[in-house]
């Protein structure tokens, strides 16, 4: 894994969405909270571990 520059900018992301889920959970009684952060967390998941794919060198296993 190296780190490149189009890679960079969605760690940052998925940093910012972390805290914004982790704000939204003070909020989690409101009535589209719920659907908020689960919405959120999912964008980190696929943002994360895209950084992560376009990191690799290569895509074998």
């Amino acid at each position: 894994m190296y780190l490149n520059l189009y890679a960079l900018p969605l760690f940052a992301v998925t940093v910012i969405m972390l805290l914004m889920a982790y704000r939204a959970w003070r909020f989690r009684f409101a009535p589209a909270a719920k659907a908020f952060i689960l919405l959120v967390v999912c964008n980190v998941v696929y943002a994360l571990f895209y950084a992560l794919e376009i990191s690799s060198l290569s895509l074998d296993w």
